[in-house]
């Protein structure tokens, strides 16, 4: 499972990334034994990636592949989730004040917030508000096609071509992009979706019992990350 479209395997260090740009979303019993994924796992994962392994196509699809699993999990398992939210809080850390105020999650990398403990606080709510969901589905059609240059990467017009394109083969309901790495962070990150004007709707899409399938395609585009989600009812 994962879907891989040749991105340049290389890796830059980025300091702080902000957290992913949605473009659209939908308007609008499973059971698992196996627990919801932790950052321990990641963290020593990374550690071992920065004594010198390289990244290579079987680590593209891994990232797909695991947070289709966590995200299959948090459906399983909302409720639980929200106790994991409200436990990854104090790794939200705030510098400055006024206009040189920063919120960020600080694990393994930086990556910014807008509200920070506030938004983690209400998604665990809302987390606790759903009953368990079906598991997604996961379709290669639903794989939207890496970029071949880093400025297509934050080029709005891409993402909606190929969502446009997709469409001519299947249904789409909604899609986004993410540009953090690690598979655990980057599912915390939209379930709590502390995004601006846009806060909230990454949850509303992933958490919608309408929804059945999901494609995923992730990798490295110039050594920036970039991940891209398409979903159908």
């Amino acid at each position: 499972m994962g879907c891989k479209f040749g991105a340049e395997q290389k890796e830059e260090k980025k300091t702080e990334i902000k957290s992913s740009v949605i473009d659209i979303v939908m308007e609008g019993d499973n059971k698992t034994n196996e627990p919801i994924h932790n950052l321990d796992y990641y963290q020593k994962k990374e550690q071992q990636e920065l004594q010198g392994e390289k990244y290579n196509d079987s680590v593209f699809a891994n990232y797909s592949n695991e947070v289709f699993k966590i995200i299959n999990q948090i459906r399983a398992k909302p409720s639980q989730y929200a106790d994991f939210i409200e436990d990854s809080m104090e790794n939200i850390v705030e510098t400055g004040e006024g206009e040189n105020k920063k919120i960020v999650f600080k694990k393994q990398l930086k990556v910014a917030l807008n509200k920070g403990e506030p938004a983690f606080r209400k998604a665990a709510t809302k987390l606790r508000e759903y009953d368990p969901l079906p598991a997604l589905i996961f379709k290669n059609e639903l794989c939207v096609p890496l970029p071949t240059s880093p400025s297509e990467i934050s080029n709005k017009n891409y993402l909606k071509n190929q969502i446009q394109n997709m469409r001519q083969r299947t249904r789409v309901d909604g899609y986004f992009k993410d540009m953090v790495k690690a598979p655990d962070i980057s599912a915390l990150l939209m379930i709590v979706d502390d995004n601006g004007e846009n806060a909230g709707k990454r949850r509303l899409l992933l958490m919608n019992n309408e929804i059945k399938n999901v494609g995923i395609s992730s990798g490295f585009v110039g050594g920036i990350f970039v991940a891209y989600f398409a979903f159908s009812r």
